[in-house]
């Protein structure tokens, strides 16, 4: 395990597993109440507080931002339906209550060039559900011009 500082005094560690705090490497009782630490390999932000019940400070985690990445959704043909789908899996962190998103990106992908992703970001609808925790989420599209074909798409979860 690594530790350094930022020049915003936030600590960084590095070589950290999900179940670690920063505790192991920054005993909470030598940093003042505030001081955040970022364990860099599981996007996780942890802060001292005070624990009046136990009376010392004390690591806690804050902030969790968990998964990112790309998929395609496939539109299908002009005799298919406006709605796809697209499940996004291999996400062993995600919850039950994790909080999703998608967006059409840049592209480009087979069926449409850039200028015709940005131009459908405005007229396809996603959505994000179905989560099975510790699997991964559905993300839904629906077409809204009549939009055919693959498109490229970014999501982010993040566990509250």
């Amino acid at each position: 395990m690594a530790v350094s500082r930022f020049q915003s005094n936030v600590w960084k560690i590095t070589g950290m597993t999900p179940a670690q705090t920063p505790q192991i490497q920054l005993p909470a009782a030598s940093v003042p109440v505030g001081a955040q630490a970022i364990d860099v390999d599981n996007n996780r932000l942890f802060e001292v507080g005070f624990n009046e019940t136990a009376d010392r400070h004390a690591w806690y985690l804050i902030r969790v931002r968990r998964g990112s990445g790309t998929a395609i959704i496939d539109f299908g043909s002009p005799l298919e339906s406006q709605t796809a789908s697209v499940a996004v899996g291999g996400q062993a962190d995600i919850s039950a209550g994790a909080i999703m998103k998608a967006w059409i990106t840049d592209g480009p992908t087979a069926d449409h060039s850039e200028d015709e992703h940005r131009m459908a970001s405005t007229a396809i609808g996603l959505t994000c559900g179905s989560i099975t925790p510790g699997v991964g989420f559905v993300v839904y599209g629906t077409s809204q011009a009549g939009y055919t074909g693959q498109f490229l798409l970014n999501w982010s979860w993040e566990n509250p």
